[in-house]
């Protein structure tokens, strides 16, 4: 072997370099939490399912965009939640948990948890745990993602906005 090939693998192999790939950024359009004046004076706790978004990310375009024949696995490195109207914190939310399912007719794809988040407290920006499961076989056939909290109403309609990062790894 070359010194200067035997030089460049050990160098490489030296650093932890993770999983090779990308990142692909992705918005979650706004959402408004209905707000409920006397459910959140008494502090009664409801399940507060909310309105599926899609995620369109067109995971062969972003593989060309990049450069790259084809991506293997997509994973969520990030998902967060931020305040755009209302009480400017998530002090009302117990947990919250996003499920992925296909758009396709007839999947065989079950829908799965992606991300999860509990007692954030009085932040603007909600931070979520994304969880390992792979998401290009639902990006591929068309994918949709469901929001659900259990929570306290807040006394007025709260909004809110996301963002989200997946990783494509080759």
């Amino acid at each position: 072997m070359r010194p200067s090939l035997a030089l460049v693998l050990l160098t490489a192999c030296s650093f932890n370099l993770g999983p090779i790939g990308f990142d692909i950024p992705y918005d979650i359009p706004e959402q408004t939490v209905p707000g409920n004046a006397a459910a959140n004076a008494a502090g009664v706790p409801i399940d507060a399912p909310l309105t599926p978004f899609p995620v369109n990310i067109d995971v062969a375009q972003q593989a060309k965009a990049h450069g790259v024949d084809a991506v293997s696995h997509v994973t969520l490195s990030s998902l967060s939640l931020s305040i755009t109207k209302g009480s400017g914190c998530f002090d009302f939310v117990q947990d919250v948990t996003i499920t992925i399912s296909s758009t396709k007719a007839g999947t065989t794809l079950q829908p799965a948890v992606i991300a999860t988040g509990s007692n954030p407290g009085c932040v603007q920006t909600f931070t979520l745990q994304p969880t390992s499961v792979d998401l290009k076989p639902y990006l591929d056939e068309g994918a949709q993602a469901a929001p659900s909290a259990h929570g306290i109403p807040p006394a007025s309609d709260v909004s809110f906005n996301g963002h989200l990062v997946a990783h494509a790894a080759f």
